[in-house]
């Protein structure tokens, strides 16, 4: 499709209301994700990873599934 960029991207989340170890496992993920070592490793692999925080995140996933439902209506793509 002209004018569209194919990424891969994968995202660690929990509801809302998760609390608890859960939560502290997500923000040790986070906090983990801010070491240069750690980011250098990630470069070196081809991956750009960061933390974005929840309505960040949210509005990411949106827009994400919005442009891929139109690719999906616009060429009647389907999963084979």
């Amino acid at each position: 499709m002209p004018d569209y960029e194919a990424t891969l991207w994968l995202s660690i989340s929990a509801r809302p209301a998760c609390g608890g170890h859960r939560a502290a496992a997500l923000h040790r993920i986070a906090k983990a994700l801010q070491d240069p070592e750690l980011q250098n490793s990630f470069r070196t692999g081809g991956v750009e990873a960061m933390a974005m925080p929840p309505g960040e995140l949210n509005a990411y996933m949106r827009t994400e599934y919005e442009k891929w439902g139109r690719v999906v209506r616009e060429t009647g793509a389907t999963v084979n």
